[in-house]
């Protein structure tokens, strides 16, 4: 009997390990603007009734019966995916994503149906390079107001993401504009000035919303602001927008005395 159970216990050891090795982690590099191939392969003897790439369960693609179906499929992905053989032939299931951008990066698992179960077949980590020249991938907006003024400068992350962390900096400034880490203000390295003038345009962020609001501008105020933030699962923080803030003194605004 025990010899029984230490067979039992050895056999599903030795399938652990080889599902382990068929799904180990293939890594593939691109650079923003380029057309990537996710590699994945399921045994070309199997009749394969449906397909799905997700990430961080989000859907990048998903095809049944033949049939692409989108209404769950992540809108950043909408147009930029698809199979590179539609009809799977010896169980080709990779992937072409086009117009790789910095957002793209993170772990794409593809899976696939056969008689109704479902089956891993192949794990990719994508990283996406920055080339010196991608780092301002956003044009800089520009914002003119005048001393004592409230204004919003506007950020917004993608709409599909957890975000743990935002912070607003300026160019110039040792230390931060405003950051928030899990729902709790940091005021710990903000720059005085800032102190009880700069609050989220909305505190929970839903659909992305970054926007910093500014209360009662005034000349130093003035620069250009870079909004980041971090999702759930990243460890570093992603630049969203960029804004140029430029004061401008009201004409005759510098003395309201008149001679007499």
């Amino acid at each position: 009997m025990a010899a029984s159970v230490i067979t039992v216990l050895f056999l599903f050891s030795c399938l652990l390990q080889s599902a382990s090795a068929d799904l180990q982690e293939q890594q593939v590099t691109a650079h923003p603007g380029q057309t990537v191939t996710l590699s994945c392969r399921a045994p070309n003897n199997v009749i394969i009734t449906a397909v799905e790439w997700i990430i961080s369960d989000r859907y990048v693609y998903l095809k049944e019966d033949g049939h692409l179906n989108t209404a769950n499929q992540d809108p950043s992905y909408v147009n930029r995916v698809q199979l590179k053989d539609d009809e799977m032939k010896n169980g080709d299931l990779s992937l072409i994503l086009k117009n790789v951008n910095s957002k793209d990066k993170g772990r794409y698992e593809c899976r696939y149906e056969e008689k109704g179960s479902w089956k891993r077949a192949d794990q990719i980590k994508l990283t996406v390079i920055l080339d010196a020249g991608d780092l301002q991938l956003q044009p800089i907006k520009e914002i003119t107001v005048h001393p004592g003024d409230d204004v919003s400068l506007p950020c917004r992350a993608p709409n599909y993401i957890t975000i743990t962390t935002v912070e607003w900096s300026r160019s110039g400034l040792n230390k931060r504009v405003f950051s928030q880490r899990d729902g709790n203000l940091n005021t710990a390295g903000q720059d005085p000035s800032y102190v009880n003038r700069v609050q989220l345009r909305d505190d929970e962020m839903k659909n992305g919303e970054l926007s910093l609001i500014l209360k009662n501008v005034n000349s130093n105020d003035g620069g250009t602001y870079e909004c980041r933030y971090k999702e759930e699962r990243g460890r570093n923080l992603e630049t969203a927008d960029q804004i140029k803030l430029t004061v401008i003194p009201v004409a005759g605004g510098f003395s309201t005395l008149t001679c007499k």
